[in-house]
C-alpha cells in the first residue's frame, strides 16, 4: 500500500499543500487536484511547476484530471508527464443535476485550482455542454492520451451507471476505486476491488455520513477492516481522499490502529496461539502483515 493524500489539506495552492504533505512522515505521495483547468489555473501552475517537480523527487505524485474532461486536458498531461505516476479520469456524465452538497467546499483566494471542487466532492453530474458530452468523443480522447503518454490513465468509479457506460466505451482500463461512492451505491468495497484486483491501481479511501461521502474514517467498520486486510501487503496507491488536515490526521490514526491489530493477529497465528478471524480470510490472509506503512511523524 502506497499511502497518499490530496493536494487540499489546508486552504492554499498545490505547492503549499505539497510542502505541508512533505513534512508528514508517513505520507508517500500526493494527488494533485485539477477539477478545472482555466486561464487562472494555467497561470498558477506555470509559477508552481518547478517547485512541484522538485517535490516529485521525494513524493509519488498522481494527477486528478478535470471533470468534465476536455481536449485542453492534454496540455496539463504534457506539463506533468515527467513525474505523474497516474492520471485519474472520471467517466463521461450521463445526465445533468444539481450538486448534492457544497457545505464542505474548501474556499480560499489562494486556492486557484479548487474553484469547482464542490462538483468533485459530490461527484454530481455536470451539464453536458461543459465538456465532451458524447461518450465516443470521451473514449477517443482517453485513447489518444494513452497512446501518447502510456497506460497510466485510471477510470474512477463515480457511480454505477456512468462507470458501466465508460467500461463499454473502453473495456479493460486500469481502475481507481472510490470507497465512498461504492458504499453509497450499496457495494462492498473490498469485494468490488477483489473482483477487479488485476485492474485496480488506486483507491480513494474515505467514509460516508448519511448520503455524504469524503467523511473521515471510523474505527470498527467491517468494510474498512476487510479492505485493509486486502490491500495492506499490496503496491496499490491508497489516497485518503478527505479535504481536511484534521480529518486526514484522524483517519490516519484509525488506519494505525487497524494495522496494529492486524499485525498482532498475525503474530498470534505465527506463534500458533489462535487462528485468523473472518475479516482476515481473504486473498491476502496468508501474506505477511505489510510493514512498509510507518506512521512516523505527525501532522503539523
Amino acid at each position: 500500500m502506497i499511502l497518499t493524500v490530496p493536494s487540499w489539506l489546508v486552504p492554499g495552492t498545490w505547492l503549499e499543500n505539497l510542502e505541508r504533505a512533505s513534512r508528514i512522515g508517513w505520507v508517500e505521495g500526493v494527488e494533485l487536484l485539477f477539477f478545472s483547468y482555466d486561464a487562472e489555473a494555467r497561470s498558477a501552475l506555470a509559477v508552481e511547476l518547478p517547485g512541484i517537480a522538485r517535490i516529485a523527487k521525494a513524493l509519488s505524485l498522481s494527477v486528478h484530471l478535470p471533470d468534465p474532461l476536455t481536449a485542453e486536458a492534454e496540455e496539463l498531461v504534457s506539463l506533468t508527464a515527467d513525474f505523474a505516476a497516474a492520471y485519474i479520469v472520471h467517466p463521461p456524465r450521463l445526465a445533468a443535476s444539481a450538486p448534492k452538497d457544497a457545505s464542505k467546499t474548501p474556499t480560499s483566494s489562494g486556492a486557484l485550482a479548487y474553484t469547482h471542487i464542490a462538483s468533485a466532492v459530490s461527484h454530481a453530474p455536470a451539464t453536458a455542454a461543459a465538456g465532451l458530452s458524447n461518450k465516443s468523443e470521451w473514449a477517443r480522447l482517453v485513447d489518444a492520451l494513452r497512446g501518447r503518454y502510456g497506460d497510466r490513465f485510471l477510470l474512477e468509479y463515480t457511480d454505477r451507471e456512468a462507470f458501466a457506460a465508460a467500461e463499454r466505451d473502453i473495456p479493460g482500463l486500469p481502475l481507481c476505486a472510490d470507497t465512498g461512492r461504492l458504499l453509497l451505491d450499496g457495494e462492498v468495497p473490498d469485494a468490488w476491488i477483489e473482483s477487479r484486483v488485476d485492474r485496480v491501481r488506486e483507491v480513494h479511501l474515505h467514509g460516508v455520513e448519511g448520503r455524504k461521502d469524503h467523511a473521515a474514517l471510523r474505527d470498527g467498520e467491517v468494510w474498512l477492516e476487510s479492505l485493509v486486510a486486502l490491500l495492506g501487503a499490496s503496491s496499490t496507491r491508497v489516497e485518503l481522499e478527505i479535504f481536511s488536515l484534521a480529518e486526514v490526521e484522524a483517519s490516519a490514526a484509525v488506519l494505525r490502529k487497524i494495522f496494529a491489530r492486524e499485525g498482532e493477529a498475525r503474530a498470534r497465528v505465527a506463534r500458533g496461539n489462535t487462528t485468523l478471524g473472518p475479516a482476515d480470510r481473504n486473498n491476502s490472509a496468508n501474506a505477511p502483515f505489510h510493514p512498509a506503512i510507518k506512521f512516523e511523524g505527525g501532522m503539523e
